[in-house]
């Protein structure tokens, strides 16, 4: 699918790093993707930001938004999730989380940072939040140290 340039040179300007995955079950049934990106400056990683929530509207179209911030939107289709968020200079964008475990994983890629990559710890499949219940408790109230 053919989605336009979007801006891509301006949005590369200022890149400072990032790491991507694609994780998966084991019988390739579900998987969902991660990019976690490192910009020079806050004005870059918010560039980004705009360009990369309006790039997953368009790739994904039937996807309801859950929330919309200045450093923060979410999305569903009712069973997965799409996440990104900028904290300063980073962003993280997370697409076709499972519902249940959305949450979980995000605080757990925050926390992993992005050398080495990847989960800290295997994430159980138990005492389960929903993801909505977890981003207004933890999701909402941290935006880095750059103004919004």
């Amino acid at each position: 699918q053919h989605l336009g340039s979007w801006g891509v040179d301006e949005a590369v300007a200022g890149w400072g790093g990032d790491a991507m995955a694609l994780y998966g079950s084991p019988d390739g049934r579900e998987e969902f993707f991660v990019y976690y990106s490192t910009w020079d400056s806050c004005g870059q990683a918010a560039r980004f930001f705009d360009l990369a929530a309006a790039f997953v509207k368009a790739r994904w179209p039937q996807i309801d938004r859950t929330a919309a911030e200045s450093t923060l939107v979410s999305w569903t289709d009712g069973s997965k999730i799409w996440y990104l968020r900028r904290r300063a200079k980073d962003v993280l964008l997370c697409e076709k989380l499972r519902a249940d475990t959305a949450g979980e994983v995000v605080t757990a890629l925050w926390k992993s940072g992005k050398t080495p990559f990847g989960l800290a710890r295997p994430i159980a499949d138990r005492d389960r939040k929903p993801f909505e219940q977890w981003l207004s408790q933890v999701g909402r109230s941290r935006s880095g140290n750059c103004d919004k």
